[in-house]
C-alpha cells in the first residue's frame, strides 16, 4: 500500500487506565470533558504548514473500540496514527499499539507524544515507530516529511526510535522561542456541546480551554512540566491571546474559558494589560485560571479585583503541603501557605471562587504532616480542595531519584487513598464550607443544582462518600 497517496493523519486520545494520581472520580466524562488542546495544535500546524488534514478520535467524547480503529486503518485512509499518552493512559496506549501491529494488514507508522515520552522504550518495544519528545509542532512536520520520504529519522531532533534493535535518542529540539507564531488550535473540528466542567459552579456552555503560555519557572520536584516545556515560561502576547478569545467568542459563542497555563499571568504587567483589554471588549464571558502562591505579590488585592472585573470567577492554586519540611523536600518555599491564605481571603472578599490542591505521600510524609495540610485547608476554607496521592511522573525530579511505584513514605498507596478520601469528606461536609458554596450557587448559578442531581452519585464519590471506583474509566 502506497503511504505517499494517503492524505490524512489520525490522532487518538484514549480513556484512562486505573490511576491513583487523582482520588476523586474522574471517569464521568459527562461531568467534566476538556478538549484535547495538544492534538488541536498539531492538527492546525499540519494543516497550515503541510496542507495535511487530520482526524481526532477522542474516546472521552465518542467511545470507539480497537476493532473499529483497526478497520479504519485498514481502509487505507490514514497516513499515520498518533497517540497522546500521559501516565494514566500508558497501559491502554501500549495495548492498542500491540493490537494494531498484530491485527492490521498495513504497517502504518505509529507515533506517540505527550508527558509519557520519557518512557519511550515501552511504546517502541510495543510497535510504535517514533516517540516525540517535548514540544511537538515542529517535530510533527518533520515526521510527516519522513513518512512521505523527504526526511530521515536521524536528522529529526526531539524524537526517540529503534534502529537495529537499539533505542536511539536524537538530540533535543530547541523550544519554539516565539509561541505567537504557532497557529491557534483547530476549533473548527469540535462540537462544542460536548465540552464542560460542571465541577465549576459558574461554568456556562459553550465551554473551552486555552493556554496563554508554555512552561513554568518554578522547579517542583514532583512536576513534569519542565521536562515538556523547559525551565522557563514562554508567554504569548496579550493581543495574540485576545485574538484567539475574539475567535472563540465571536465565531463559536464561547461563554466560559478555563486557562490551563502552569501559572497564569506570571508577569503582573502582562496580567494588568490583559484584563484592561478584555474588560474593554465587554464580552459575556467568564473564566478561571491557575495561580502560584506567589502570583501578583506586587499587589494581590488590586490584581484579583481586576481579574474579577474582567470575568475571572475561579482561581486555583497548588500548595501540595502546608508543612514546612515537606515543602522543602518538594522544592517549594516554606512561606507559600501564608500567601495562599491571602489569595483565598481576597478571592472571597471579591466574590470569586478558590481552589487549593494538596498531595499526600511525598518523601518523608508522616501523619503529622498530613494533618498539618488538612488543618490548613479547614482553617483557610477555600471553596474547593483536591487531595491527591503522590505519583512519580516521568520526567520529574522524583523520577530521577525513584523508580515508578516506589513507596516514598511510611504509608501504602491504599492508606494514602484513604487519607485523601477522609480529608475530602471532612472538608466538603463542614457546615461553613457547605453553606458558603450553596449560597454562592444560589446567587450565581442556581441551575447548577439540577446538574448536581443528574450526577449525584459521581459528586458523592468525589467528596469522599460512598465506595471509590476501582477503575478510572467505565
Amino acid at each position: 500500500m502506497d503511504l505517499h497517496k494517503k492524505k490524512k493523519g489520525l490522532f487518538l486520545y484514549l480513556t484512562e487506565s486505573t490511576s491513583s494520581y487523582q482520588v476523586e472520580a474522574s471517569n464521568t466524562y459527562g461531568l467534566h470533558i476538556r478538549p484535547k488542546l495538544g492534538l488541536l495544535y498539531l492538527t492546525a500546524t499540519l494543516q497550515q504548514r503541510k496542507n495535511v488534514d487530520c482526524d481526532i478520535w477522542d474516546q472521552t467524547i465518542s467511545f470507539f473500540t480497537i476493532d473499529q480503529l483497526i478497520k479504519a486503518i485498514d481502509s487505507g485512509e490514514y497516513l499515520f496514527v498518533g497517540f497522546y499518552s500521559a501516565i494514566s493512559l500508558e497501559s491502554n496506549v501500549i495495548e492498542c499499539i500491540k493490537r494494531i501491529r498484530q491485527d492490521t494488514e498495513t504497517k502504518i507508522p505509529i507515533l506517540v507524544g505527550g508527558p509519557s515520552f520519557p518512557n519511550a522504550e515501552q511504546f517502541l518495544r510495543a510497535g510504535c515507530n517514533v516517540v516525540c519528545n517535548s514540544e511537538g509542532e515542529e517535530t510533527i512536520c518533520e515526521i510527516y516529511d519522513y513518512i512521505t520520504g523527504n526526511q530521515t529519522l536521524e536528522d529529526i531532533k526531539g524524537i526517540t526510535y529503534i534502529s537495529d534493535g537499539n533505542i536511539i535518542l536524537n538530540n533535543p529540539r530547541p523550544l519554539i522561542p516565539n509561541i505567537d507564531k504557532i497557529p491557534f488550535p483547530d476549533y473548527s473540528r469540535l462540537e462544542f456541546k460536548h465540552y464542560c466542567d460542571y465541577y465549576i459552579f459558574t461554568m456556562k456552555k459553550p465551554y473551552m480551554t486555552m493556554i496563554t503560555s508554555r512552561g513554568c519557572p518554578y522547579n517542583c520536584s514532583y512536576c513534569d512540566s519542565h521536562a515538556l516545556w523547559g525551565s522557563k515560561s514562554r508567554v504569548r502576547s496579550v493581543d495574540n491571546v485576545l485574538a484567539e478569545i475574539d475567535e472563540l467568542v465571536g465565531k463559536y459563542k464561547v461563554r466560559y474559558i478555563a486557562f490551563q497555563d502552569d501559572v497564569f499571568g506570571l508577569s503582573y504587567d502582562w496580567a494588568d494589560e490583559f484584563c484592561d483589554k478584555l474588560i474593554q471588549r465587554n464580552y459575556p464571558l467568564s473564566w478561571m485560571c491557575i495561580l502560584h502562591p506567589f502570583s501578583f505579590k506586587k499587589n494581590p488585592r488590586k490584581m484579583l479585583q481586576k481579574l474579577r472585573h474582567a470575568g475571572c470567577n475561579l482561581i486555583t492554586t497548588g500548595l501540595q503541603s502546608a508543612h514546612p519540611e515537606i515543602l522543602t523536600r518538594l522544592n517549594r518555599n516554606q512561606s507559600e501557605p501564608e500567601y495562599i491564605r491571602e489569595l483565598v481571603n481576597i478571592s472571597r472578599s471579591v466574590d470569586m471562587l478558590s481552589l487549593v490542591s494538596f498531595i499526600f505521600g511525598s518523601p518523608g510524609e508522616t501523619l503529622e504532616t498530613i494533618q498539618t495540610s488538612i488543618r490548613f485547608a479547614m482553617e483557610t476554607k477555600p471553596n474547593y480542595v483536591k487531595f491527591y496521592n503522590m505519583e512519580i511522573l516521568p520526567g520529574s525530579h522524583l523520577a530521577r531519584q525513584y523508580k515508578p511505584g516506589t513507596q516514598l513514605c511510611e504509608f501504602t498507596k491504599e492508606e494514602l487513598d484513604k487519607f485523601c478520601q477522609v480529608a475530602t469528606r471532612k472538608f466538603y461536609l463542614h457546615p461553613v464550607i457547605l453553606s458558603r458554596n450553596v449560597s454562592f450557587i444560589l446567587r450565581h448559578n442556581p441551575t447548577w443544582l439540577l446538574i448536581a442531581l443528574k450526577f449525584l452519585p459521581t459528586i458523592v464519590r468525589g467528596i469522599g462518600l460512598g465506595k471509590k471506583n476501582e477503575s478510572s474509566h467505565q
